[in-house]
């Protein structure tokens, strides 16, 4: 199988762990931002506020199958030898994992007069292109997408490796409004800040700047410069220059890295919601991992999401059931879809049919515990999934 992936929605109750995990979040040194809307006259986007003390995009037909010939019976992994790779047509650049249509708002069942808590790191500075083009370099395109364009970049003081990321001012449908600077930000920047605040996490990629500059027929342009270690590799394509797949030891480091990663974003309020091996990213010298990508993020909140986010092969049953979901267990499914991709090369489910059924079918050669955290994970009742903390403590991650 050569994809990469697309986001979904869905409901059910989730657990009192579950929903006491979304409620833990650090509120000290916050500052409010308030969802903003620049434009009245934006299709799509609403004045909107975040959440105080609450812890906590493409629309996908049912139909949808990249896969068409597989039925819904066939065991796909029975065949595999020890050498072979599921992914040797695609190329490093193709991604089939497409993000959410660009006018789709995310968030339009959100009330307008809730209140937030996220912060404003006060170390980026919100400046135009003169300022940008006398600290940093722009180099080579290393990646492309519905939201704009990534490039390589060094910082010019120190020579330090960046990501450039350039993202259209007339796609971002939702924006923050810092109570403190009454900078409005996009609603990534503003998540981001809230993550990367001190004390920072090792396994998230730092937003070390960003920019706004003047763009074409009148629209603007957000620049992000974030943290890009060198050499580095998505998990993707890592997996790819390899056999296709991770043996477990590595896959174990990856999942007890990005599980971390994962907690301290929801400790500051923030829910990834798009966790996939093209969002994590691989430092080759210690083969550390950085979570990438927020563009799918949102705040975190006890009670249940009823937009569409993230990548289709990894939405968990009740999103394509209901459209409703709970943060944490739907995290988790999307854990448990990533560790059976690594020790595999595949995503177990690719139609809505097969992701709502959820019928497991493990290769040879996976270890009992690593096939029980997944069956855990992936369990179809949201009630019945772990929680961060309890896969922290599973037997096959430690």
């Amino acid at each position: 199988h050569t994809n990469k992936h697309t986001p979904t929605t869905t409901h059910n109750t989730c657990s009192n762990k579950q929903q006491a995990e979304a409620s833990h979040t650090q509120a000290s040194h916050t500052q409010k931002i308030t969802k903003h809307t620049p434009n009245a006259d934006q299709e799509n986007t609403q004045d909107k506020q975040i959440p105080q003390n609450q812890n906590p995009h493409t629309e996908r037909t049912q139909n949808q199958n990249p896969h068409t010939e597989r039925t819904q019976n066939q065991n796909p992994h029975t065949e595999r030898t020890q050498n072979q790779n599921p992914h040797t047509e695609r190329t490093q650049n193709q991604n089939t994992h497409t993000s959410r249509t660009q006018n789709q708002d995310p968030h339009t069942e959100r009330t307008q007069n809730q209140e937030g808590s996220l912060e404003s790191t006060g170390a980026p500075t919100h400046i135009h292109r003169e300022r940008f083009e006398e600290l940093y370099v722009k180099g080579e395109l290393i990646g492309h997408g519905g939201y704009g364009s990534v490039y390589a970049g060094f910082r010019k003081t120190d020579s330090q490796p960046v990501a450039l990321k350039f993202v259209d001012q007339r796609k971002i449908k939702m924006w923050a409004k810092m109570s403190e600077s009454k900078d409005v930000l996009p609603l990534e920047i503003a998540l981001l800040q809230q993550v990367c605040r001190l004390p920072r996490s090792r396994g998230v990629a730092q937003l070390l700047d960003y920019y706004w500059m003047p763009g074409s027929e009148g629209a603007g342009i957000y620049l992000l410069v974030l943290e890009r270690p060198i050499p580095c590799l998505d998990l993707f394509n890592y997996m790819q220059e390899g056999s296709g797949y991770l043996e477990e030891g590595m896959a174990r480091h990856v999942m007890q890295q990005v599980v971390s990663a994962l907690l301290h974003c929801h400790s500051r309020g923030v829910v990834h919601r798009d966790l996939k091996p093209e969002n994590i990213l691989v430092q080759l010298t210690n083969h550390n991992v950085l979570l990438l990508d927020f563009g799918s993020a949102s705040v975190l909140k006890e009670g249940e999401y009823t937009d569409v986010a993230g990548t289709p092969e990894y939405l968990p049953p009740e999103t394509v059931l209901r459209g409703e979901y709970f943060a944490v267990p739907a995290t988790v499914w999307s854990l448990g879809i990533l560790l059976f991709q690594m020790v595999w090369g595949d995503v177990p489910f690719y139609s809505d049919a097969s992701i709502v059924k959820a019928t497991l079918y493990f290769p040879r050669g996976i270890s009992r515990d690593c096939r029980h955290l997944i069956r855990r994970c992936l369990a179809v009742s949201p009630d019945d999934r772990p929680t961060l903390e309890q896969i922290q403590q599973h037997p096959w991650m430690r």
